[in-house]
């Protein structure tokens, strides 16, 4: 049974609800339920935008007991915060009981008794989005922060520069060791001199770990000073930052234990090698090029490569046993034999995603490359496969142990997939299915997909032609865990299903699922 539940309004897609440009009156005339699914199907970043969109996505999220692990609260654009506005009335519940949050760019208002350290009492984890250079800004943020007497973790996300640190220190003197508590500091963008080294000292000083994002004024003498308690760091391809790596992998004096190490761009592999083995205990090394390592780099646990050639095998992959996570995008590519018609065993590996393999129709590459990848887990492809009407068999074949699967934007429709779902072979572990585009298939391709998947909870079909009412009530009756089914639909077949807008279909157990249809 079909029940709308939305018909007095557009169907709002899970891109677009974390947008400032969604009209709030529109979300507001959501159901509750209807709201409460959609934030449980969201990623963390994008809880933390939604629940900024609007106060009825923040009441939702604040006092349903279904969300009462999501204990993050962020304050951020348009809030003047008050004690007479909902987001600071919800924070003050005695139910709610925040660890983590995100003071992003708002108004300190005066006329906020008891609210700052009734946070304080439970917050372990503070983001501060980006230091205000102005001295009144800084000087609010110093008698906030100071409160918070059971930080563990302080994320810094943006810009953290002199001025902002020599203002800050200053303010934060006025009270006593406002940070001592606080063990890991994560900074995105630094940039200091040398002065100024001793602010973790004198401000954190049980400071266990310190993660450094990217940027050029990260140097030697920082290094040095912090490298028993750096446990990761990116290396850019700026000049300033490729010698600093030359540096640390020629001096016994950069010694990084325990590294999460990620390098942008094109780097030196030889130099890096060197590094790896002047620092035996790095935990993993992430790296970004535009170009294949074709030396051993055992550590290496990401590859994230965007290639200006033509490729036309993966043997270098022998030369990284750690690897779990590769990301290949091409940007010029004309052949079709790319995976060199050989299995390149990667037991460890469990994401991959591939972008822009258009030309990639060779059917024996496809077969070595799944099989080289057994206990894969994640796999994703855009743009892939203009021809190869077999690639979601060998997927259903090879990749048992998959639990997501994303096959979209095929270049031309010459992609069969109903055969496809015809013989699909069990995947008991696939939770999240999407599919684009799906064309034309039948109930029988579509019913013994459903048989061998049962564990689905997530599922997405695009670009359906003839996608019917009774082909809904096979995957809503089949799929006994499924929570959420978008499918969009082509061309009108039947009028019970509604065109545009999102309804429910209540089942049988209790439960029930969401759907989401769109022209």
């Amino acid at each position: 049974m079909i029940e709308n539940v939305t018909k007095d309004f557009e169907e709002i897609k899970l891109t677009d609800v974390t947008s400032n440009s969604v009209d709030r009156k529109c979300i507001q005339m959501l159901p509750e339920e209807l709201l409460i699914e959609i934030f449980d199907k969201l990623d963390q970043s994008s809880r933390i935008a939604v629940s900024r969109t609007c106060t009825e996505w923040q009441r939702i999220i604040f006092t349903d007991c279904r969300f009462a692990k999501y204990n993050q609260l962020t304050l951020d654009h348009d809030v003047a915060l008050e004690m007479d506005l909902e987001p600071v009335t919800l924070a003050m519940s005695p139910k709610r009981k925040f660890g983590v949050l995100r003071l992003g760019d708002v108004k300190f208002g005066q006329n906020l008794e008891g609210f700052w350290e009734k946070l304080a009492q439970t917050v372990q984890h503070l983001i501060i989005k980006e230091f205000c250079p102005y001295s009144i800004r800084s000087y609010f943020v110093a008698e906030i922060i100071s409160k918070f007497k059971r930080l563990k973790t302080l994320d810094i996300e943006n810009f953290f520069v002199d001025a902002q640190i020599i203002r800050l220190e200053k303010n934060l003197k006025k009270y006593t060791k406002p940070w001592s508590s606080v063990e890991k500091l994560i900074i995105g963008k630094y940039e200091t001199e040398p002065e100024n080294y001793n602010f973790f000292d004198n401000m954190m000083p049980n400071l266990k770990e310190i993660h450094f994002g990217t940027y050029p004024c990260i140097d030697e003498e920082l290094i040095k000073k912090y490298a028993n308690k750096i446990r990761s760091i990116n290396i850019s391809d700026h000049d300033r930052q490729v010698n600093l790596l030359y540096k640390m992998g020629e001096s016994p004096d950069f010694q990084l234990n325990n590294v999460d190490l990620r390098l942008d761009s094109t780097v030196k592999y030889k130099q890096l090698i060197k590094f790896i083995n002047s620092h035996p205990s790095l935990k993993s090394i992430s790296i970004f090029s535009d170009s294949f390592p074709r030396q051993s780099i055992p550590k290496v646990q990401k590859l994230n490569l965007e290639l200006a050639s033509v490729i036309n095998s993966f043997s270098p992959l022998k030369e990284f046993p750690e690897i779990r996570e590769l990301h290949v995008k091409l940007s010029n590519y004309d052949s079709k034999c790319f995976f060199g018609h050989e299995i390149i065993p990667c037991p460890k590996l469990e994401s991959l995603a591939i972008c822009n393999f258009s030309s990639g129709d060779c059917l024996t590459c496809n077969q070595c490359m799944f099989q080289s990848f057994p206990n894969l887990k994640t796999f994703t492809s855009e743009s892939c496969f203009e021809s190869c009407t077999n690639i979601i068999e060998l997927i259903s074949k090879y990749s048992t142990k998959l639990v997501n699967l994303t096959n979209k934007y095929f270049v031309t429709e010459n992609f069969c997939l109903n055969d496809s779902l015809l013989t699909w072979k069990e995947m008991k572990h696939l939770k999240s299915c999407c599919l684009n585009p799906v064309g034309t298939i039948t109930e029988g391709g579509l019913s013994n997909f459903c048989d061998s998947c049962p564990s689905i909870e997530d599922l997405k079909f695009y670009g359906a032609i003839n996608f019917s009412e009774s082909m809904f009530n096979i995957v809503t009756s089949k799929l006994k865990r499924l929570r959420y089914f978008c499918v969009e639909q082509r061309r009108v077949v039947h009028e019970r299903i509604p065109e545009g807008v999102s309804f429910q279909i209540n089942k049988p157990n209790g439960r029930s699922v969401y759907c989401y249809r769109f022209l």
